[in-house]
């Protein structure tokens, strides 16, 4: 019966030993300036890439921030209450985590090494009126203000850095030096006194060189990556980010072979 009960409970892809490094080097809290606000901003949303109704929408925007016209992320909460029963974060809730993640990461370094996407700041609306925010739409032309049309309080924004060339984490990109520098990352954002909330392949960005940014940090976490693992960091990557490791698998094992 015992060897019966093992063979469900064993995970084939994975095991571990015991932890045999030293445990996380937690930076001592300190005194965190807030995430800056933006003031005489103007943007233009080129395109929507997602949206969460009652909590969020990120947007790719041409804004004017510090002086200078560049491509940036908007990422756009809404403010409103959620219906009564709403079984998630608000929008607001949202907001307010990801400023003060964004605040340490800022200040412990991260965005300055290029770690994690840097914060412009955020920005609201006080004279929120959509029908004069939004652009007059052409015939044909989406409306990327749609989900935002029957709020009634001004969203809160977060600006944030743009990365052109890069792509999610994925069976075509993951190498030893990706899976590695990713969870190198992860520690650093561990060690800032952040909990990654959301580590999954859409928030680990790869350039074509191999560069790693994580995206979308917020301060709590479902895990803590503290084994040393034997097999490669490829699949220990594949558990965390819930890749299938069957098929990261045979990835890995064409890779060597």
């Amino acid at each position: 019966m015992s060897g019966s009960l093992s063979a469900f409970t064993q995970d084939p892809y994975m095991t571990h030993e015991e932890p045999t490094h030293e445990p996380l080097n937690l930076l001592p809290p300190q005194v965190v300036k807030p995430v800056p606000r933006l003031l005489g901003l103007s943007f233009d949303i080129v395109e929507c890439i997602k949206h969460s109704r009652h909590q969020d929408g990120v947007f790719k925007v041409k804004a004017e921030i510090g002086g200078r016209r560049q491509d940036a992320i908007l990422k756009l909460f809404h403010v409103d209450d959620p219906p009564f029963g709403f079984r998630y974060r608000s929008g607001k809730a949202l907001f307010d985590a990801e400023c003060r993640a964004y605040a340490n990461l800022m200040h412990y370094g991260l965005c300055d090494d290029g770690l994690v996407p840097r914060c412009y700041g955020f920005a609201d609306f006080p004279d929120w009126n959509i029908g004069r925010c939004a652009p007059h739409l052409m015939p044909n032309q989406p409306d990327h203000w749609a989900f935002f049309r029957n709020d009634v309080r001004s969203p809160m924004a977060l600006f944030l850095e743009y990365f052109p060339n890069m792509k999610h984490v994925g069976f075509y990109n993951l190498t030893v030096g990706v899976a590695n520098a990713a969870l190198s990352i992860l520690t650093r954002i561990h060690e800032a006194q952040i909990l990654h909330y959301d580590f999954v392949p859409r928030n680990i960005l790869v350039s074509p060189s191999g560069r790693v940014v994580i995206v979308c940090p917020t301060p709590y976490s479902y895990f803590l990556c503290l084994v040393s693992f034997t097999y490669d960091p490829r699949l220990i990557l594949a558990k965390y980010t819930f890749i299938q490791p069957i098929r990261l698998l045979s990835v890995v094992q064409l890779a060597v072979s």
